[in-house]
């Protein structure tokens, strides 16, 4: 509770203190809406880091930015979103409007002006691709590590793309998955099984692939257009450590015009489990 109170502590000093600069931030984004979900935006300025180390609360208190205008439209009707402290995510503090929810098929407009800065970005969501089943099973060797394969149906019709997230225990905050992005070129129209493995990132911090008996998982398939494929692609390879892009790297595609970071659109479905102690499948029909 102490961590949590310093916390709202320095974001209400960031509000009451923060300030232009002359020197334009680079402004970075990271932003989705689900089908069926209201839109969640974060924003952060990109840290340079020094050669000194630097915590986690230090880039916090660099980096977030808590008074931006930021809207988000459908074609039609334009919102919004209001600033919101929420301590179980990361960074802890997120603009939201539950007036615009995200529909399959709908193409969204985000924009967001700060200090003189203006950055748009546009996404469409996909149709949600629901997972048939997830199969756990024992690791040879390790009693208590358990694996988590998904399986879901693609679509023949349609050249699509997935992100792989969970989230564990009691955490609030979806974490892609390593090795958590994928096409269906060379499995267009078919089943696939698709390992859910354990990302080593700041929510996390684990370095074995495996999950262990009792874990209690969220898992979520997300179907994804092209250009979040490019982003979370370019992401998860530069470091499977990453959870929160706290620095500009060329090498990590965006689709945010004039910042960085990802815009996304996501359709997703959404399964919970209790990892068993035993080998099994757990089947789902419907959405």
């Amino acid at each position: 509770m102490k961590q949590i109170a310093l916390i709202i502590f320095a974001i209400l000093l960031l509000v009451s203190c923060e300030k232009p600069t002359t020197q334009p931030d680079t402004i970075v984004v990271e932003g989705r809406i689900e089908a069926g979900k209201h839109p969640v935006v974060h924003l952060h300025k990109a840290v340079q880091l020094s050669e000194a180390e630097i915590g986690t609360e230090e880039m916090l208190r660099q980096s977030m930015i808590l008074t931006a205008q930021v809207f988000v439209s459908d074609g039609t009707d334009s919102v919004q979103l209001i600033g919101k402290i929420d301590t179980t995510m990361l960074p802890p503090y997120y603009y939201y409007n539950a007036r615009i929810m995200g529909q399959a098929g709908n193409t969204y407009t985000l924009t967001v002006n700060y200090h003189g800065q203006q950055l748009t970005a546009t996404t469409t969501i996909p149709s949600i691709v629901p997972i048939d089943s997830i199969k756990v099973g024992k690791v040879n060797g390790h009693p208590e590590s358990r694996e988590v394969i998904v399986h879901f149906t693609d679509n023949a019709a349609t050249t699509d793309y997935y992100a792989l997230f969970y989230c564990k225990g009691k955490q609030t905050q979806y974490v892609l998955a390593s090795l958590g992005i994928r096409d269906d070129l060379s499995q267009q129209g078919q089943h696939i099984a698709w390992r859910l493995n354990r990302s080593n990132t700041l929510l996390d911090g684990s370095r074995d692939f495996n999950f262990l008996c009792g874990d209690t998982l969220r898992v979520k398939l997300s179907h994804i257009d092209a250009d979040s494929y490019v982003f979370w692609s370019s992401f998860a390879s530069t470091s499977v450590a990453n959870t929160w892009i706290f620095m500009p790297k060329a090498q990590i595609s965006t689709n945010i015009n004039g910042g960085l970071g990802y815009w996304c659109g996501y359709g997703s479905d959404e399964k919970q489990l209790l990892v068993p102690d035993h080998d099994t499948t757990l089947v789902y029909t419907g959405l």
